[in-house]
């Protein structure tokens, strides 16, 4: 196939709105990084600046270059330095393999993909890993990775019948994804139907522990395992173990990809790595002693976010979600896993003080350096 705009080979096939809906286009290298975009606007899919900043929600991969001059202020204040590559970091470079993949997945949502059969999906119930040690403060350590399909708009851009062509195409038994996974961790891993906030959401995973993937929540694809964090060494290899499925996962397609923002996703806060670790904290000693918010303030000033145990909107429950911001391209995770850590267990000693307090006594917060 012939680039439609100067008669180069084809490099990059890609969807862009039209009149009836989204369509597929087929680019060579050059006129792909060249086409004329308004300033504010994605000359793609037409998310503006404004539309960015109102939901917080790029509308494609295109809009990072279309809209980086107003990103990238953003993006460095979010991440507090600008945005680049890890010095020594190695580049992600997608095989012939999973290139064909994408294309065929950018081929499928352009031309029928009410035509897709339904997947068919069992209901599926997480188990709590720390059943039976509610009171524990430190709960559990959470791992996602987001990816996101080169050429395919973010999620949210998508309408109905493609949302349920793609999971189609992810998630069947007999997909890519669910043979590497099944395959990777020795346990069959199966369609499933989950519950994200409140929405429904396609997936798969086993009946047993283990990571799910899903897709929705504003990306195409999430894998994300949770696991108990009582002990540091298992902690530690637990992240070892989520870790170890990153090369094959980013083998199977051709994700997004910036080589300064790193794996593209439809927040620009989450890119970089694309890895998002989370703590689940019980405090309610520290918000009875009123000691918590100043420990909230420390980790905020860390780099941390805060917020409810059941997401966005859930702030002020004894139950604590505690994440890191941003991993960039190239940077060893490890690192930063053990300073985040670090800093769970002094919240958590500060807990245990906060309870062991008696009622209406003067807690006395020990002041650190984070």
């Amino acid at each position: 196939m012939l680039c439609v705009h100067c008669g180069r080979p084809v490099h990059v096939r890609i969807l862009e709105p039209g009149e009836e809906g989204w369509a597929e286009h087929a680019y060579c290298e050059h006129c792909h990084r060249t086409q004329p975009a308004n300033p504010r606007r994605c000359g793609r899919c037409g998310t503006s600046f404004e539309a960015f900043l109102s939901r917080g929600l790029l509308g494609c991969e295109n809009c990072y270059e279309a809209l980086a001059p107003d990103l990238e202020p953003l993006m460095e204040r979010y991440q507090g330095r600008p945005p680049g590559r890890s010095a020594g970091g190695k580049a992600y470079s997608p095989g012939r393999l999973a290139r064909a993949r994408s294309d065929e997945v950018v081929e499928m949502l352009s031309t029928d993909p009410g035509a897709v059969p339904a997947l068919t999906t069992s209901q599926y119930t997480p188990q709590h890993p720390v059943a039976g040690q509610a009171d524990y403060p430190l709960q559990t350590m959470r791992l996602r990775v987001a990816r996101n399909i080169a050429g395919v708009p973010f999620f949210h851009r998508l309408g109905d019948a493609p949302r349920a062509a793609l999971a189609t195409f992810l998630f069947s038994a007999g997909s890519p994804l669910t043979r590497w996974l099944s395959d990777t961790l020795d346990r069959p891993f199966h369609p499933v139907e989950l519950s994200r906030q409140g929405e429904k959401r396609a997936g798969i995973a086993a009946a047993t522990e283990g990571p799910v993937v899903y897709c929705g929540d504003e990306d195409h694809v999430r894998l994300e395992w949770l696991f108990p964090a009582i002990e540091d060494d298992e902690s530690h290899r637990n992240l070892q173990r989520f870790l170890a499925l990153l090369p094959g996962l980013d083998a199977l397609y051709a994700w997004q990809y910036h080589r300064d923002y790193g794996f593209l996703t439809a927040c620009p806060g989450i890119g970089g790595l694309g890895i998002r670790l989370s703590f689940e904290m019980y405090l309610p000693g520290l918000r009875t002693a009123g000691a918590r918010t100043r420990w909230e303030d420390r980790l905020v000033r860390a780099g941390f976010e805060l917020r409810g145990a059941d997401g966005e909107g859930s702030a002020g429950s004894d139950r604590l979600q505690i994440s890191n911001r941003y991993w960039r391209p190239g940077e060893d995770p490890r690192a930063e896993f053990r300073r985040a850590l670090f800093l769970m267990r002094r919240l958590e000693q500060a807990e245990y003080r906060a309870r062991a307090t008696p009622a209406g006594s003067s807690l006395l917060v020990e002041s650190s350096d984070t």
